[in-house]
């Protein structure tokens, strides 16, 4: 009786012990931080040696211009394909949504500099009615062109037009690296019919890559998707810069 009871006891010591390791490893979450370039800012605030806190630690980070009239702070970047904040000041809670990678991007003025760029609208045409017509626009890098992910969606103006808000970035790194970022688009369409019941769908996919050669020390480029039907898709693309913002 006297050894049963002391193996109880030692069970029960035991278990706030293993429940205490579970949930204090579950707990923990990484967040990196870094500037786009260090020559053209930096970061101040009470961000960790350790990038692995507990679950509810708080930091404040702000981003800091050298140089405000020629590299502008314009954005904070996450996992390099979102945008996060347009203000200089970030403030993060560790969590599962928060981890990840952030980039405070300050704008080059170089065009040898990399470049991080966004869908800023798209237009179709074609089409006999653009009535409630919605699009996923996903892409592939040249390395993975069987998949996809999305990159953006929503609805057509009633004129096949659609404005994207900026929010959603692809990293194309920098002149030099093209094997490394490509990318391959391919948008879908989602047509009702005239009835509304029975819907339609148009994909298609660029033959075109895009890479940081694209933009050719431009601010912006095309992509023009043409359908054996008589469907034409033009994406246009610019380099995240501060006056999107403004």
């Amino acid at each position: 009786m006297k050894k049963s009871v002391k193996i109880l006891l030692s069970i029960l010591c035991l278990c706030p012990v293993l429940l205490l390791t579970a949930c204090g490893e579950s707990n923990y979450y990484t967040i990196n931080v870094r500037t786009s370039e260090q020559k053209f800012g930096y970061i101040i605030g009470n961000y960790y040696t350790d990038p692995r806190q507990l679950e509810g630690t708080t930091m404040t980070l702000t981003a800091i211009e050298k140089d405000q009239t020629n590299n502008p702070f314009i954005c904070w970047i996450k996992d390099n394909n979102t945008i996060v904040s347009t203000d200089e000041v970030l403030t993060l809670t560790y969590n599962s949504s928060t981890a990840g990678d952030y980039v405070a991007l300050f704008e080059e003025t170089n065009s040898s500099g990399m470049i991080y760029m966004t869908l800023d609208n798209l237009a179709i045409t074609g089409l006999d009615s653009y009535s409630n017509v919605t699009f996923s626009l996903s892409y592939s890098t040249i390395n993975n062109i069987s998949s996809n992910t999305t990159f953006e969606s929503g609805s057509l103006s009633e004129i096949g037009e659609f404005t994207s808000n900026n929010r959603n970035v692809l990293y194309l790194g920098k002149p030099g690296e093209t094997d490394t970022y490509q990318y391959q688009f391919k948008i879908s369409l989602t047509i009702p019919t005239i009835d509304g019941n029975v819907t339609n769908t148009y994909t298609s996919t660029s033959g075109q890559y895009l890479n940081n050669d694209s933009f050719d020390d431009a601010m912006t480029t095309s992509i023009n998707i043409v359908g054996d039907d008589g469907v034409n898709i033009v994406l246009n693309f610019e380099k995240l810069n501060q006056n999107m913002f403004n």
